[in-house]
């Protein structure tokens, strides 16, 4: 089913009649519908509009259509024994990692951490809770019932059906008090609003499931009024939402990435290695959450739930590594770095996309970036940065871009390509789909140096060396090495490739002394002279003239 009071009312039947409710996405394929009700072993579908009629064929299923079925429902609840800790509700992930998952959360897991959620948030009956989100995601349920459990309201907008121009106008009439979404559509819905758009009515601003970053909470500011606040939650479908940030109008965050702040009373966050020990104060490790209210594990994933669970000594207590990884800041507030299978090395060093991705995000003419890590034909790990410019544009070359993240990044994070796309691919939970983008072309980036092409023998020849390790063509005589995505491991293999077709031996300093094709020509001639005779040094020009081995 869609986004409808339907949906909702399914839920609480569902609840009342003993059930867990598995919500599926309407705009996912057929295959990925009978994926999930195969695995559950699901007997009654309850359907919307948007159901696909082949599955309505399966005669194994009672297939009920809403909102027929509630015609004639009895008022009374069906009189049914269970526990707390039965399941309430299973959320499949999208499988964009692996194989999708059904994630438990029962009654008891689920009211505690909404009740969390109301208290950290001072929810209130006079509040006003925008659902923005689809039913199937997990941070829906916050919005639904943490209205309904506080006897707020809930306004529904269907952003698929109404589009997002429209959504300003829903939200000012609604008055909305509590506005949660995603920080992509947040930033796509703020880029939109004409200057001075405002919504004097809400109160807290909630982003989640996504990274944050500074230029988030600068388009909160321009829109939302003094006393709003603006909260930056994290959290995951096994653990609820296990950290807060709060950031009013005048406070500003300490980097680019907005902090994923502190864990609400009955949660307790850490930061761990490999070995699950807290790692020292301010360094680098995988987030870990303890508290009674977790998910129970993964539906008939046994081994996967003995894997990322694990019990506490204390009674209901477990621990979870999120496979999300974080840092402590020096003021308590953890930092939410991305996902752990994300983290890459690049020369020895380990980079996490997520700091750079925040850099390129936060300058002036880029919508959104991201960051992905890929090998080389060498085998080595490269990073590769994805631009969306503002109206389509490209307001920078790669020259200028590597410069500005030199500024504030060490060299191993600056990525070996940059190129603009029209838009990020996303998977169908509306997260960007790295395993979706492209492979850099090996086109020559747009530099602020003009291409001349190589001249002579050695140039050309150094040139097609270049294009070979750097995987870009055409190489410009003049182009700068590391704006070309050059590195030191790739000098290295540049200089090994000179040595095995000219015989000499040269050190790192003379490439990057003068990092051209240009300048290394120079320096190879000069030491192939050095060392050669007369007539050796012709017959080898006039051997490198015969091949005709560059193309200017």
């Amino acid at each position: 089913m869609g986004q409808s009071p339907f949906t909702i009312a399914a839920f609480l039947g569902i609840a009342k009649a003993g059930g867990a409710w598995v919500p599926i996405d309407p705009a996912a394929p057929p295959e990925a519908w009978e994926s999930v009700l195969q695995d559950t072993g699901a007997r009654v579908v309850l359907a919307g509009k948007e159901a696909p009629g082949a599955l309505q064929q399966d005669l194994a299923r009672w297939w009920v259509p809403l909102p027929e079925a509630l015609d004639g429902v009895a008022p009374d609840p069906p009189e049914v024994s269970g526990s707390a800790h039965l399941p309430m509700s299973i959320m499949y992930s999208s499988g964009s990692t692996g194989r999708p998952k059904g994630i438990i959360q029962t009654h008891w897991s689920r009211l505690h951490q909404l009740d969390a959620h109301l208290r950290t948030l001072e929810v209130t009956e006079t509040d006003r809770f925008t659902l923005l989100h689809q039913l199937h995601f997990a941070t829906s349920s916050s919005d639904v019932f943490g209205a309904l459990l506080s006897g707020a309201e809930l306004h529904m907008f269907d952003l698929l059906a109404e589009g997002m121009e429209s959504l300003a106008g829903w939200l000012l009439a609604s008055r909305a008090t509590i506005y949660a979404w995603t920080p992509s559509a947040f930033r796509a819905f703020t880029r939109g609003l004409p200057p001075g758009t405002h919504f004097p009515d809400v109160r807290r601003v909630i982003l989640g499931s996504e990274p944050v970053l500074r230029s988030d909470i600068e388009a909160f500011r321009r829109h939302f009024p003094a006393s709003c606040q603006f909260v930056n939650r994290l959290g995951s479908a096994e653990a609820g939402n296990y950290a807060y940030y709060f950031a009013g109008s005048e406070e500003e965050p300490p980097d680019d990435i907005v902090p994923a702040g502190r864990a609400p009373v009955g949660w307790d966050v850490s930061v761990v290695d490999e070995r699950g020990s807290p790692v020292p104060d301010g360094e680098t490790g995988e987030i870990q959450v303890r508290s009674a209210y977790l998910s129970p594990g993964y539906w008939r994933r046994p081994e996967l739930t003995e894997e990322v669970f694990r019990p506490d000594g204390e009674r209901d207590v477990q621990v979870i590594r999120t496979g999300d990884m974080g840092r402590f800041l020096p003021d308590g507030n953890l930092l939410h770095l991305g996902r752990k299978n994300f983290q890459v090395k690049i020369g020895g060093v380990t980079i996490h996309p997520l700091e750079v991705e925040a850099a390129l995000a936060q300058l002036p003419g880029i919508v959104e970036a991201a960051v992905a890590a890929y090998l080389d034909r060498g085998g080595s790990s490269v990073l590769a940065a994805y631009l969306v410019g503002e109206a389509g544009g490209r307001p920078y070359t790669t020259s200028r871009l590597r410069s500005i993240l030199g500024e504030k990044l060490p060299p191993a994070a600056i990525p070996t390509s940059f190129q603009y796309l029209e838009s990020l691919p996303r998977t169908h939970v509306g997260k960007v789909d790295r395993l979706e983008l492209p492979r850099p072309a090996g086109e020559r980036p747009e530099l602020d140096t003009p291409f001349a092409p190589p001249e002579g023998p050695t140039e050309g020849h150094l040139a097609r060396i270049w294009s070979e390790v750097l995987e870009v063509s055409p190489v410009g005589r003049h182009d700068p090495f590391l704006e070309l995505g050059g590195s030191s491991l790739r000098a290295v293999q540049i200089l090994a490739r000179v040595s095995e077709q000219w015989g000499v031996t040269l050190p790192l300093t003379v490439l990057f002394a003068d990092p051209t094709v240009a300048g290394l020509a120079q320096a190879v001639a000069s030491t192939v002279a050095a060392g050669a005779s007369e007539a050796e040094l012709l017959s080898l020009l006039n051997e490198l003239d015969a091949a005709e081995v560059w193309d200017p």
